[in-house]
């Protein structure tokens, strides 16, 4: 897997709150110590003192990729989970609704979380005969079959 990958990813995981800035700073560290010769945006990475900082950096490093292949590896974070509270699942549900939907080249397999911030909102109000836990169960199942074609 690509550095500028594995970047982008640590990236949107910080974002949206699936991440720390410790991860990121581990991540730099490993990366540096293994490295030769590494990317100065990474050594500066390893001192990074905030999230808005590394969230930069990442960018810096990881800025001739498409957005599509960080999400699908993002989604490899949810393989081992069974469950989101509602906060967690209905606002991961609305950054991937805004990526899908208002993108231009919106990649086939990504077309079903169009929906998933809608079942799992409606779902809670009790507005459509899917449970909260049928809906949020939906949009976990969708992540992680992505994430096992990466």
């Amino acid at each position: 897997m690509s550095i500028e990958l594995e970047a982008a990813e640590l990236r949107i995981a910080l974002e949206w709150g699936y991440a720390d800035l410790s991860e990121i700073i581990e991540w730099a560290d490993k990366y540096v110590a293994q490295s030769e010769t590494p990317n100065i945006n990474i050594i500066e990475l390893a001192f990074t003192k905030s999230p808005s900082e590394a969230i930069e950096k990442l960018n810096k490093i990881s800025k001739n990729l498409d957005m599509w292949s960080p999400i699908r590896l993002f989604f490899g974070r949810f393989l081992n989970i069974k469950m989101l509270d509602y906060p967690d699942a209905s606002k991961l549900a609305k950054n991937l609704y805004m990526l899908t939907i208002y993108s231009d080249d919106c990649p086939e397999d990504m077309t079903a979380f169009y929906s998933h911030w809608d079942n799992i909102d409606l779902a809670k109000d009790r507005q459509i005969l899917k449970t909260l836990d049928d809906a949020i169960t939906e949009f976990i199942s969708d992540m992680t079959a992505i994430a096992r074609t990466v």
